[in-house]
């Protein structure tokens, strides 16, 4: 259950039945998310002196109050600053503890300016779960004097002003090094404005049986699939033939980017189809990848006969190529991995067409664009959008974007990646996941694993290559680069007879 997912109604009913059916007392919930997250806090500062805490009115001011008073039975310099005085039995009793044991907590003073100078480390308690729209009055001026302050933020829960089921960040927001998150995640920590807001994000279950609960998952986080080992006695028809469809004038590397990523995934053969002029010179930048050049019909013709796979789309257009591109992937019978300018002109009215075998993989605009309307839609739900692609398109919708949502046109709860970095946001990266996409649908793999594992896998690459350089210099090339490492580690999955799945190719 630890890698399950749910919006915000669904974490209240867990905590419902939790207290009502389950005769967890929510005073001994809360104690749980108390001293648990002042666990996270030590783990994070081992040799912090003081903590400054900010709590609201509600549960999760309950739960600032007991970090506060672990922090005061440590030893630590503690104070509490207060929005309004608890409301809920729960809260109210974390509160008296708190100052029976000696604990100072001051009502916050809108016009007092900067925050009192106690402690290392800022805890955000004020507004937890509830919120539905911008924070308002001294709770809005707090978060915006912690957010001002030198000192780091670690959110309990949710950051205050985050709505954290779509993961949209109200202003003003909390902007966390870390949150700990209890009872269910919350699917707004994991997408969109979420993981700027939350940091690093920390999961406790306060021991609470999801299991027996069993409710059914908003969204599951995408995890790494063993790979099956290599069988001596094989060759390149075995992993994969895989024709790339792309590369309008002027727009070499995207084709190039997408060959070199599939040969690095894996895939037996690649051959690009493009421009005259970069079938020509492609052998000069990756010998390993065949070319061909699109005026050769004939000849593109019998690929599309062998070809186990398509990718269709990087570099594209709206030039004669890209129509005409489109239009052979469109009656291509096997599966298709459509991107870039391939997904442009599919939501025209001419191209708008739906099968089961495809991935579409679109980042925001390319969403709006299929879906006929504007990028600040897709933003305020992107779960929504990724299930509604799919749902008119058919296939798997692969939304790109802060973390990448995979969903598909039945009824499975969507796929969320939590690995990724933003120094993916950079030309070419889109181009790379196509082509480890493209790799493993060539080799017989089903869509759903196929794009769960490559957006993990490609993630994971960027990660090490933005841990091995920068965030700020990190180009699509690089995460190229470091495919081999990634590989290398699901391999040795395998190796130690991993309890993963382990996909049979």
């Amino acid at each position: 259950m630890n890698k399950y997912i749910f919006n915000v109604e669904q974490v209240r009913e867990i905590d419902r039945i939790a207290i009502e059916e389950m005769d967890i007392p929510g005073s001994e919930l809360m104690e749980r998310a108390g001293k648990r997250a002042f666990r996270s806090i030590r783990g994070l500062y081992e040799n912090l002196p003081g903590i400054l805490v900010l709590c609201g009115p509600g549960n999760n001011g309950g739960d600032g109050y007991v970090v506060a008073l672990c922090a005061l039975k440590e030893g630590m310099d503690v104070q509490v600053i207060f929005t309004e005085k608890p409301k809920s039995r729960d809260a109210k009793s974390m509160c008296q503890q708190y100052l029976s044991a000696g604990g100072i907590a001051r009502k916050y003073d809108p016009g007092a300016g900067k925050l009192p100078l106690i402690g290392d480390v800022i805890v955000d308690a004020i507004l937890g779960t509830g919120i539905k729209e911008s924070p308002k009055g001294a709770a809005a001026t707090l978060i915006n004097a912690a957010n001002d302050d030198w000192r780091p933020i670690v959110a309990l829960d949710v950051p205050s002003g985050l709505e954290c089921s779509a993961g949209v960040a109200f202003d003003p927001c909390v902007k966390a090094v870390m949150t700990v998150t209890f009872i269910g995640r919350k699917a707004g920590c994991y997408t969109a404005d979420g993981r700027d807001q939350c940091g690093s994000v920390i999961y406790e279950s306060l021991d609470v049986p999801l299991e027996e609960i069993g409710m059914n998952a908003f969204a599951t986080l995408v995890e790494p699939l063993a790979l099956e080992p290599r069988i001596h006695n094989s060759h390149k028809g075995r992993y994969g033939n895989l024709g790339i469809l792309g590369g309008s004038a002027g727009m070499l590397g995207a084709v190039l980017l997408a060959g070199r990523a599939a040969m690095r995934a894996g895939c037996g053969l690649v051959t690009v189809v493009s421009e005259r002029k970069h079938a020509g010179i492609l052998a000069i930048h990756c010998p390993e990848l065949m070319s061909l050049n699109c005026s050769a019909e004939e000849k593109v013709d019998r690929l599309l006969k062998k070809a186990d796979g398509l990718v269709v789309g990087p570099g594209l257009d709206d030039g004669n190529w890209a129509h005409q591109a489109f239009s052979a992937a469109s009656n291509y019978a096997g599966p298709v991995v459509v991107d870039a300018g391939a997904l442009r002109l599919l939501a025209t009215p001419s191209y708008r067409q739906r099968r089961d075998n495809w991935i579409l993989t679109p980042h925001e605009g390319e969403a709006a664009a299929l879906l006929g309307c504007a990028s600040l839609d897709i933003r305020h739900d992107r779960f929504e959008a990724a299930r509604e692609i799919a749902r008119v398109y058919g296939g798997i919708c692969v939304l790109k974007g802060s973390g990448t949502i995979i969903s598909d046109s039945g009824d499975s709860a969507p796929k969320i990646c939590d690995k990724g970095n933003p120094g993916m946001a950079t030309a070419g990266m889109g181009d790379v996941l196509s082509g480890i996409l493209g790799a493993h649908v060539s080799a017989g793999w089903s869509i759903s694993d196929c794009a769960e594992f490559a957006v993990w896998v490609h993630s994971t690459a960027a990660d090490h290559a933005a841990a091995q350089s920068s965030e700020h210099s990190l180009i699509a090339s690089d995460v190229i680069d470091f495919l081999p490492m990634v590989y290398r580690t699901l391999e040795t999955f395998s190796e130690k007879e991993s309890s993963g799945t382990v996909i049979q190719k």
